[in-house]
C-alpha cells in the first residue's frame, strides 16, 4: 500500500501525521461528528466519545515527536488504558464542530494521567479522565523511557506533587 509516496509495511511505518495544536500545556484537537457517529436521534453514540478521546491522545503524542508504532516494533514498549472515567453533561449533534482539550495531570513512573475535555464552542460536552500505563511489548508494566520523560514533564501540570521521579 502506497501513501504520500511513502510505503505502508510492518517493516517501514510512515511518519505520523498529527493534528491539532499544542498551547502551553494544552493540546487542542478538532473533531467533525459525522453520521456515523451518531444514533437513531443525531445524538453522538455514548462510545464515540472515547473515540475522539483517543484521536486527539494519539495525535498529542505524534505533536511530541513520538511514534508509537516504531517504539513497539523497536521493542521499547507501548501505552495502554489502565482505567478511564467519564462524565457526560450535553449531547453533541451531527455535523457538529467539537474541541477536545488535552492536558497532562500528573506523571509517574510508568503511568500518566489525563483529563481531557470536548467542547462545542464554549459548551462543556463531556470530560474524560484516563490512567495510561506503559507496557513492555510483552504487556508487563515498565518505567516510561527516559528519553521521554522530558517531552511529557514539558506539558504536565506545573504542581509540585504533579511529576513523580521514582
Amino acid at each position: 500500500m502506497v501513501m504520500h509516496g511513502k510505503t505502508i509495511s510492518k517493516d517501514k511505518p510512515v511518519d505520523p501525521i498529527a493534528d491539532g495544536v499544542l498551547k502551553e500545556r494544552v493540546h487542542y484537537f478538532p473533531v467533525n461528528v459525522y453520521y456515523e457517529d451518531t444514533d437513531l436521534s443525531g445524538r453522538v453514540y455514548h462510545a464515540n466519545y472515547l473515540h475522539f478521546a483517543e484521536r486527539a491522545r494519539s495525535d498529542l503524542v505524534k505533536l511530541m515527536g513520538i511514534n508509537q508504532r516504531v517504539a513497539y516494533q523497536d521493542g521499547v514498549g507501548m501505552f495502554v488504558i489502565h482505567q478511564q472515567k467519564i462524565r457526560y453533561c450535553q449531547p453533541a449533534w451531527l455535523d457538529d464542530r467539537l474541541e477536545i482539550q488535552t492536558e497532562i495531570i500528573r506523571l509517574r513512573a510508568a503511568t500518566l494521567q489525563l483529563q481531557q475535555q470536548i467542547f462545542r464552542g464554549t459548551e462543556i460536552l463531556t470530560e474524560v479522565e484516563s490512567e495510561i500505563a506503559f507496557l513492555s511489548v510483552e504487556g508487563r508494566p515498565c518505567r516510561i523511557p527516559s528519553y521521554w520523560r522530558p517531552l511529557f514533564e514539558s506539558l504536565c501540570l506545573p504542581a509540585a506533587d504533579r511529576v513523580e521521579r521514582k
